[in-house]
């Protein structure tokens, strides 16, 4: 698959306040490794974390290229890039990198200007309210794994929502995608997962 060997699934349908069906999903890979020898071995072991920085950095993008102007230098094709047209692997592959990311500069970056959704869980006369989602999110040239062991994937735009190349093709649409490297984003995801089921 697109992430790897799944190993197993869950995932849950919902509604917007519009009425619009939308995912929350929660994937587990083939070979994962307690989050106690994932960090060490990220601490210890450099050409692990080289991997595992090049593997996240395939699946999960939080840049954009854009033109001069900050403007997409291409609109996003009418139809997704096939695999059954007759083409190399490599070309099929960089008509899906511009494509991808013509989709993503026009679906996922978030407004500049928040909106009501930002400050949903905000509690009124708070000052000022940070937005939920953490935007704008700190720039950060290269991806690194920090002291704790934590890898930080690399980030050109502030306001770039993570998104995956082949899912911004086959959807054209917003999406998030992350992973997750600590007990404590773990537990959380959880309850956020559980909270949706639940509904």
């Amino acid at each position: 698959g697109i992430l790897g060997q799944v190993e197993d699934h869950f995932a849950v349908v919902e509604t917007n306040g519009r009425g619009m069906l939308h995912l929350h999903a929660l994937v587990w890979l083939t070979g994962n490794v307690v989050f106690s020898t994932l960090r060490d071995r990220l601490l210890q072991d450099k050409p692990f974390a080289s991997r595992m920085i090049r593997y996240l950095e395939s699946i999960i993008v939080q840049s954009i290229d854009v033109g001069v102007d900050g403007c997409p230098t291409m609109e996003p094709e009418t139809v997704p890039p096939s695999s059954k047209t007759p083409e190399t692997d490599n070309e099929f592959y960089a008509r899906l990198c511009t494509d991808s990311n013509a989709v993503a500069c026009k679906k996922q970056v978030h407004s500049s200007n928040h909106n009501a959704t930002c400050f949903k869980y905000s509690q009124k006369g708070q000052g000022d309210e940070p937005c939920r989602f953490g935007m704008p999110r700190d720039l950060l040239p290269t991806s690194e794994v920090d002291e704790l062991g934590v890898i930080h994937l690399a980030r050109n735009h502030g306001w770039v929502n993570p998104w995956n190349p082949v899912i911004a093709s086959c959807i054209r649409s917003n999406h998030d995608i992350s992973w997750i490297p600590t007990v404590a984003k773990a537990l959380c995801l959880i309850y956020y997962i559980t909270n949706y089921a639940t509904k």
